[in-house]
């Protein structure tokens, strides 16, 4: 959101633009034809990048082609198809350097966590917050301007 506000046209903008774009199989941002390979090169780092974005926008679901899609169940789906047998995640492309374990596996573990946090929600509560009640405050924490 930048600090705007969500009836901000930018963000009204970008949040239609994720819903009609968003899937889960692949980056469907605009690449020019000598980039293209970023495409599929940027998969996990897309992947976690779109659950940010969707949990700071509080889409628990999306509507596409007149379906109501709940996104993060789709991409969990889809991320867990892409486990490697050892447990990693990895691609064959070097251009992002997601053919690493330990940067792919980093990407794929974190969207699986804000996945979770979204399905976990409850009903009418914020995305995110799984039900649980704020942390309170450390007696010895100053308060803020202290």
């Amino acid at each position: 959101q930048c600090g705007l506000g969500m009836d901000h046209p930018r963000v009204v903008a970008a949040r239609a633009w994720l819903e009609k774009h968003f899937t889960a199989e692949k980056n469907p941002g605009r690449f020019v034809p000598d980039r293209e390979v970023l495409r599929d090169a940027t998969y996990y780092y897309w992947a976690w990048a779109v659950a940010h974005a969707f949990l700071r926008a509080e889409m628990k679901t999306i509507q596409q082609n007149g379906k109501t899609v709940a996104w993060a169940e789709v991409l969990a789906r889809e991320l867990l198809k892409r486990q490697q047998k050892d447990g990693t995640w990895a691609n064959r492309f070097t251009a992002a350097n997601e053919d690493d374990p330990l940067i792919a596996t980093s990407w794929a573990t974190a969207t699986l966590a804000i996945c979770r946090q979204v399905m976990l929600s409850l009903p009418g509560q914020p995305i995110g917050r799984c039900g649980a009640k704020p942390t309170p405050k450390h007696p010895t924490a100053r308060a803020e301007g202290d």
